[in-house]
């Protein structure tokens, strides 16, 4: 996940409240918390590391400022970064989306094999994003725009400016077992959760597309998918490996 070429993606934990309205069931934004799951509160969480499992996040031993790999990071140099004897390293997650597997109550309602299942963690997060950025590809098509690429820049660019559709929700609650989320960006659920519809038109406005009011076209299927052959188009969207307390020093 902590390749620069990846959009790192980590989980929080989502609570809808639900009101009756007129005799209709509606829905809102309730809390919002980065995930984990402590084997001190939940003895059932112990199962992977004594200590309990948690979102990904924290810095790359890998991937630094002035490496082989091609990426000097500048993009990320708005974000707190320790001091390593590597330089400025890699740091993430990069987003968040929902993702909790604490309860079933929490997690995604999956129908596999005959039979409904439930399923959670950032192996759930990272979908939702790829999922949201192939809707802003179509988006920008659509407006005979080229793809959005590989994202990372500017996501940091959108995450650490102002801009005119806010497109994050700031997760500020919760922990992955070693770091707390915090305003802004942190190591728990780097920017946040994503306004899709904000999101997509804060990528357009970027293209040459601030127009008030712009609708986003819903997903279509199409015969086949168009070969895409370029560095930027083949940016992954990756889940942030489930921390792990035992082993971390």
């Amino acid at each position: 996940a902590s390749d620069p070429y990846a959009l790192a993606v980590g989980a929080r934990d989502l609570t809808i409240k639900t009101t009756i309205v007129k005799g209709q069931l509606r829905s809102r934004l309730g809390t919002e918390r980065a995930w984990s799951c402590d084997a001190r509160l939940s003895p059932g969480c112990a199962a992977l590391s004594p200590r309990g499992v948690g979102t990904g996040g924290g810095a790359s031993s890998l991937f630094f400022t002035g490496d082989s790999y091609g990426d000097n990071l500048g993009w990320q140099a708005i974000v707190p970064a320790p001091n390593t004897q590597a330089g400025r390293t890699r740091r993430l997650p990069d987003v968040a989306f929902s993702g909790s597997s604490s309860t079933p109550q929490r997690e995604f309602a999956i129908y596999w094999q005959g039979q409904w299942t439930f399923g959670g963690g950032t192996s759930a997060s990272a979908p939702g994003w790829a999922a949201l950025l192939a809707l802003v590809d179509e988006y920008l098509e659509g407006h005979n725009r080229p793809v959005a690429g590989w994202i990372n820049p500017l996501v940091y660019r959108i995450g650490g400016t102002p801009q005119r559709y806010p497109a994050f929700h700031d997760v500020i609650a919760g922990n992955n077992l070693l770091q707390n989320a915090a305003a802004g960006w942190d190591f728990a659920s780097g920017w946040g959760t994503p306004d899709a519809y904000s999101f997509a038109l804060d990528v357009g406005c970027a293209n040459g597309l601030c127009q008030p009011g712009a609708r986003i076209p819903t997903a279509t299927a199409t015969a086949a998918a168009k070969p895409r052959s370029t560095l930027a188009a083949t940016a992954r969207v990756v889940a942030t490996p489930k921390a792990d307390p035992a082993r971390t020093p």
